[in-house]
């Protein structure tokens, strides 16, 4: 969807701006007694400032973003190595921030297998990283056939397939709530080291995501590192709470600030 070029707020930044410059001109022109023009001045002074520092502290949060999103991009390329481009990172799909997240985890802890909940750029991310690595293997699901093809479609075309295995996996209820996650019949017992957790969308549902995770956690390896995007919003800092008090707070939790949030939890290994 195309960004209207001049947004809803930018319109009352601009109403703000015109009322404090024209206020006092008005009232002194209509005659009014000068402690009231005055009055009007001071108030004017205080609107045009505080209309200004909200347009800077805007920019300034959008340059951070912008300055992240560069900075975790050229982290992809330089540790990718030379694959084709990847899709765009935008809207709904995996943001850099948590593709590099994705990528420096697997390059790092190495792990055999792999399981993704919700399929695409990340997909791809995470299979040049395991086959960056020489070893490794990943699941990853998908409630939307049609979707998963097209993942499947773009790890082949980057030479990358053999390292994925991609599932459709129906959306099913959960008991209790009006939420539906995956069927996770195709994840079969076998320890899992790495979790992204990147699904069901936002719309299936308040604890979509938090039921499939938590269906997983008794299938996650001794020292299983579990990824989330989408952390900054409020479902998924409950799913991250739902997890640390599951496993009785053998998780440690970082969250990133990037665009979207990004959680990566940690089991704490105990000291020998």
């Amino acid at each position: 969807m195309t960004r209207p070029l001049i947004r809803r707020r930018d319109v009352g930044v601009a109403a703000a701006f015109s009322a404090a410059v024209t206020s006092p001109l008005v009232a002194a022109a209509c005659g009014a007694p000068f402690a009231t023009t005055a009055a009007l001045a001071w108030v004017s002074v205080g609107l045009v400032t505080l209309a200004g520092v909200s347009a800077v502290r805007r920019l300034e949060r959008g340059l951070a973003q912008t300055r992240s999103s560069t900075q975790a991009s050229c982290e992809l390329a330089a540790s990718l190595g030379p694959y084709a481009p990847l899709p765009p990172m935008d809207g709904w799909t995996a943001h850099p921030e948590f593709a590099a997240a994705c990528a420096r985890v697997v390059l790092t802890s190495r792990p055999r297998r792999v399981v993704e909940l919700g399929s695409g750029v990340s997909t791809a991310v995470l299979a040049m990283a395991l086959e960056r690595n020489g070893e490794g293997q990943l699941l990853s699901l998908d409630h939307d056939a049609a979707y998963a093809e097209r993942t499947r479609a773009s790890l082949r075309a980057r030479g990358i397939a053999s390292r994925v295995r991609v599932v459709h996996a129906p959306l099913v209820p959960v008991p209790g709530t009006q939420a539906r996650t995956y069927d996770l019949g195709g994840v079969d017992d076998t320890p899992i080291d790495v979790l992204v957790v990147d699904g069901p969308p936002n719309g299936e549902g308040l604890g979509a995501r938090t039921a499939a995770l938590l269906a997983l956690v008794d299938r996650l390896a001794p020292e299983a590192t579990v990824l989330v995007d989408d952390a900054a919003r409020a479902d998924e800092r409950r799913m991250v709470a739902a997890l640390i008090e599951r496993s009785l707070g053998a998780f440690e939790v970082t969250f990133v600030d990037s665009t979207k949030g990004v959680a990566i939890l940690t089991r704490a290994v105990p000291s020998s």
